[in-house]
């Protein structure tokens, strides 16, 4: 019976980090495409060794792979605020692509900076129960994803540009 419990919990645990490693990929290869750089293998290592840190069922090889994953993290906030960022800051074509850029990325680093906290309260040390740690993952996949992509969508980052056509209007 226990045996098919840990079956359940690491299936559920599959398809969760399959759609953190498929979403994660997709915000960070929008900060590589939009500083105009290629996007790194960093955030792809940073989600695996999430995925088996919460799988780990040995104590010591789960926190290590947590450790790691954290390490990686680190990395891919670099990355973003100094690598992307740099790169978007030597174009300086238009403040309001790196006004959205900032406001993007400010966003997704305090996001992505809680999701280890949730780990070390669910998994990590079973300080809440499994229906709290959902909870507060929607709470952040919501906010990492949904308002992530409102906030890009519906800022322009050409606002400021000059329209490429005329309105004629005739009067009578």
């Amino acid at each position: 019976m226990a045996f098919k419990a840990v079956q359940a919990d690491v299936s559920i645990q599959k398809h969760y980090y399959l759609n953190a490693f498929i979403c994660g990929i997709s915000v960070f290869s929008y900060f590589a495409m939009f500083s105009g750089m290629g996007w790194e293998t960093v955030e792809v290592g940073m989600v695996y060794s999430g995925y088996l840190a919460a799988i780990g069922l040995v104590p010591l090889a789960k926190w290590l792979w947590f450790f790691f994953g954290l390490l990686l993290f680190v990395m891919v906030v670099y990355i973003i605020l100094r690598e992307f960022r740099q790169t978007l800051l030597g174009h300086k074509e238009n403040p309001d692509k790196q006004q959205l850029f900032d406001k993007a990325a400010l966003l997704t680093i305090v996001a992505w900076s809680l999701y280890p906290i949730v780990w070390i309260l669910g998994p990590g040390i079973g300080a809440v129960g499994v229906s709290v740690e959902a909870i507060l993952y929607c709470f952040l996949d919501v906010t990492s994803k949904a308002v992530f992509s409102f906030v890009v969508v519906n800022v322009s980052p050409y606002e400021s540009a000059e329209p490429t056509y005329t309105v004629e209007k005739e009067y009578v």
